[in-house]
């Protein structure tokens, strides 16, 4: 992925490492099988280097491309095999050289500790994973695996900007970087960039046609460019691929809702919860359809598997206060309005209370109708449905009076 530049020409000074390693391993083959040492010294010595060639070789880039530089989490076992060796290779000079294997000691502990000291500090990149990549981004500048680590890490933190910069980054290392150009389309989807989005898009299926993540993206950018025919084809060809897809099924059914075609919606909505029975998107729009339709007694029906699945998801506890507040259950629908509340916590949106709010003004409970419609405008001042509500009240107050 570009990290280290490959060899590209019989030219380049580097071969000259490459094939002193190689001659260094033939060597090494020929001196343990012909010299006539120790057995149980030549066995440690196998030992070893089958401990570092063996578990090394399927991510050595040999067998297949893994993508990735020289992992640590791959080194640990060949790091075994190389410190058999430096040990052996201790014990060999402290029986030749013995005289001088003092001064050999002393600059051995130096290293340890110098390296161990390195490994100490290392430690703490890992500690998360934007430590991790921003540090791999200053040893690996030219690494696209690295920069897309990066991106992902900063929208992640919303911090867009950096992560378009990182995406686009890694595609221009790496052009050929389907996923890269995936997730740069969509940050662009969610920055209402539809072109530029479908453009890489688009690209990304050119270099992998059976990208099922990509082919649905492009379907909810078709959809929200008013191409519902090309959309619905999208999302199809999503399904060929990945026939388990429950994100894809809720972006259908959501195209469906768009084309009126309601059964159509809950149905895919159904299919998205039964492969995902915890798709909170899938739920809440299903709770919400069946409402707006009237099935009452089909939500009535599915609300306590849904609680069952999402005990403490808000947007659940809203959609249900919502459907028990038009069916006059006023006690259950507080309860729900209540849960919501308290769940959302620093999130919770005026339309939340302003929705509690028309329940209390319904129950002719009116103080406490006036203060969630007050509660609502704090968060949004010109939040229109309570404000619209809270002038009614107070006519209502003025006429009792």
């Amino acid at each position: 992925m570009g990290c280290v530049p490959l060899i590209r020409n019989i030219l380049d000074y580097r071969i000259i490492f490459v094939l002193s390693f190689y001659l260094y391993g033939l060597f090494f083959i020929i001196s343990i099988a012909t010299k006539k040492s120790n057995y149980s010294i030549k066995r440690i010595e196998l030992l070893a280097v089958s401990l570092m060639v063996i578990p090394f070789l399927p991510a050595a880039n040999i067998v297949y491309p893994v993508g990735f530089v020289i992992a640590e989490r791959i080194l640990y076992i060949p790091s075994a095999g190389y410190c058999l060796l430096i040990t052996i290779g201790l014990y060999k000079m402290k029986k030749k050289y013995n005289y001088y294997f003092k001064q050999v000691e002393v600059y051995f502990t130096c290293i340890i500790c110098i390296l161990a000291l390195k490994s100490w500090r290392r430690s703490y990149d890992w500690q998360n994973e934007y430590q991790l990549y921003t540090n791999a981004l200053n040893i690996c500048p030219l690494n696209a695996k690295v920069h897309y680590n990066v991106a992902k890490v900063a929208d992640a933190k919303y911090h867009a900007d950096w992560a378009l910069a990182e995406y686009k980054e890694a595609i221009r290392l790496y052009p050929e970087y389907y996923q890269a150009m995936n997730n740069l389309a969509n940050l662009l989807k969610n920055q209402k960039k539809y072109k530029e989005a479908e453009h890489y898009l688009r690209i990304s299926l050119h270099y992998k046609n059976d990208f099922p993540a990509a082919w649905m993206n492009l379907g909810i950018v078709l959809a929200h460019t008013g191409r519902y025919n090309d959309s619905q084809i999208a999302y199809k060809t999503a399904l060929r691929y990945r026939k388990y897809y429950p994100d894809c099924f809720y972006n259908l059914g959501n195209l469906y809702l768009e084309l009126n075609k309601t059964n159509l919606a809950l149905e895919n909505w159904f299919h998205a919860i039964n492969l995902n029975p915890k798709h909170v998107s899938a739920w809440t729009n299903l709770l919400a359809l069946l409402d707006n339709t009237g099935q009452i007694d089909k939500a009535l029906q599915i609300i306590p598997k849904a609680l069952e699945e999402l005990p403490e998801t808000p947007l659940i506890h809203f959609a249900i206060a919502n459907i028990y507040g038009k069916i006059d259950e006023y006690n259950k629908a507080e309860k729900y309005f209540l849960k919501a509340i308290n769940l959302f916590q620093n999130r919770v949106q005026a339309i939340h209370y302003a929705n509690l709010g028309v329940l209390y003004h319904r129950w002719k409970k009116y103080d406490l109708a006036t203060q969630m419609y007050q509660m609502a405008l704090k968060i949004d001042s010109k939040f229109p449905s309570a404000l619209k509500n809270l002038r009614n009240l107070e006519r209502l107050k003025n006429k009792s009076n």
